[in-house]
């Protein structure tokens, strides 16, 4: 992979950012009372949010300079992704599934989700550069997922060591895995397996379309009451 860069103009970029969008880009009350300096660079994420919504007004005002600089490349030569898939138990009430922290400000506890105590030891047994962590739906922190356990997939990329997984090598591989991933007592895994690429995509697929059935009962109210809750929701109450 070649990737081209020119940062002449980063902090420029920024702030014309900044300014057009101020409420994306403000400042946390920790780094504030730490009294450090304002960020001058953005997360992939910011900009993914920010670039999405530049119309042709805000465009009009941005300001195209001729760079003064050359640009610089780099190459860098990276191995297709490894793509492990089974299902998760998760036992804890108290353990999210992705990294979280109650004040978005505070530094996260490492280790301290479903992701994490997977991804680690798949990032270590086949030393990948990084992971991504994707499931077929989710659940709250406090509660639990018991069961078959609900299905994932670990992407891992740049994997340096993919012995393990070729040919028949990767059944006692990911076995070995299981035995030390379950070894935590707050989550297991079963069933770990190597997908195609093209499957483990179509994981996430309709996750937004689907619903959880909730039954709602009344009990020990008058029937005129029920009516009335009813008719006010426009939906159906079953009472016992």
């Amino acid at each position: 992979m070649i990737t081209f860069e020119q940062d002449e103009f980063n902090l420029a970029d920024y702030q014309f950012l900044e300014n057009q969008f101020p409420n994306d880009f403000r400042v946390g009350k920790k780094r504030r009372y730490d009294n450090k300096e304002p960020p001058q660079e953005m997360s992939k994420q910011q900009l993914q949010q920010v670039t999405g919504r530049i119309s042709e007004e805000v465009a009009k005002k941005y300001t195209i300079k001729s760079p003064t600089r050359k640009c610089t490349f780099k190459l860098t030569f990276e191995r297709d992704p490894v793509y492990i898939a089974g299902r998760y138990c998760k036992y804890s009430r108290c353990l999210p599934q992705s990294p979280w922290s109650e004040d978005k400000d505070a530094p996260r506890k490492p280790g301290n989700s479903v992701s994490e105590k997977v991804c680690d030891i798949l990032k270590k047994t086949f030393e990948a550069s990084d992971s991504r962590f994707v499931t077929s739906g989710r659940e709250d922190i406090d509660v639990r997922m018991l069961g078959t356990g609900r299905p994932f997939v670990v992407e891992l990329r740049n994997c340096r060591k993919t012995d393990p997984v070729r040919s028949l090598n990767y059944l006692k591989t990911l076995e070995s895995v299981e035995e030390t991933i379950n070894q935590c007592k707050e989550i297991k895994v079963n069933f770990l397996t190597r997908l195609q690429r093209d499957v483990a995509e179509k994981l996430s697929v309709g996750e937004e379309d689907k619903r959880k059935p909730i039954l709602r009962v009344l009990l020990q109210y008058p029937a005129s009451f029920r009516r009335a809750i009813r008719k006010s929701n426009d939906q159906q109450f079953h009472s016992k």
